[in-house]
């Protein structure tokens, strides 16, 4: 069960940089791909980043984060309405860490108001979404060789909790298999595209969550030295993320 004390205790800075780089990777995966439950995909970032938070603690949260992307322009992310009581202090902290994110510029001037990233290829077709995606597979391999395959030197948590690290890696390839076999049809069926596309959505989340963690988490001597070339495969693996999620989307609308 849940911590029922989580709303009820200060976010630290890491809690508050997660929940910041999970909202902004939330909004980059709803600009390029079909609607998701954007409350199931946020939820991962609890069993990741915010063990020590609920629900509700997340949700007003991220409502909170909406305040400040809306007074800076941006796009809102779906189900989280701009909630204003939030201290001085803590908005002028979720300010500063949007601002920081590189990706958070890319989501203003109507970019988002348009459904594009413009770091993204754009070619349609299911051709195209099985090419995406067996990039997508590639480099899952590769990251899941830096970040499993070190020996007993694993990062420390909350990368993933022990029995689950391979897990996750194992549900997120379930899901692209699904996917290929869904635009290999002639008519792939939209419900489950759009379900197993939830399924990426929540691996990004996560890996957004650890990536943001950097050498903090990092007390080994060697893994801190490990730490930036694991944190560049982590956030390298996430544009080729979104760009399958945007070509099964765009396979699937035509």
């Amino acid at each position: 069960m849940r911590n029922p004390r989580s709303s009820n205790t200060l976010w630290t800075d890491a809690e508050l940089a997660d929940a910041v780089d999970t909202y902004v990777f939330l909004l980059r995966a709803q600009s390029v791909s079909l609607p998701f439950r954007t409350e199931v995909a946020a939820g991962a970032l609890l069993n990741e980043g915010l063990p020590a938070r609920n629900d509700a603690s997340l949700r007003y949260r991220f409502r909170n984060i909406s305040a400040v992307v809306r007074d800076l322009g941006g796009p809102l992310l779906a189900g989280y309405s701009p909630a204003e009581q939030v201290c001085a202090g803590v908005r002028q902290r979720i300010k500063a860490l949007l601002l920081a994110n590189p990706d958070f510029p890319k989501l203003l001037g109507g970019t988002q108001a348009r459904g594009t990233d413009s770091d993204l290829p754009r070619p349609d077709g299911q051709q195209a979404a099985l090419g995406a995606l067996a990039r997508l597979r590639q480099s899952l391999d590769e990251v899941e060789h830096e970040l499993l395959g070190i020996g007993h030197n694993n990062p420390p948590e909350p990368m993933f909790a022990d029995g689950q690290r391979r897990g996750a890696f194992d549900d997120v390839r379930r899901n692209i298999v699904a996917l290929e076999s869904e635009m290999e049809r002639s008519a792939p069926d939209r419900a489950v595209v759009t379900a197993h596309s939830l399924g990426l959505v929540q691996f990004g989340v996560r890996m957004a969550a650890w990536a943001g963690q950097r050498t903090t988490k990092f007390t080994d001597v060697a893994l801190a030295a490990l730490a930036p070339a694991l944190v560049l495969k982590v956030t390298g693996l996430l544009p080729v993320l979104l760009e399958a999620l945007g070509a099964v989307a765009r396979a699937v609308a035509h």
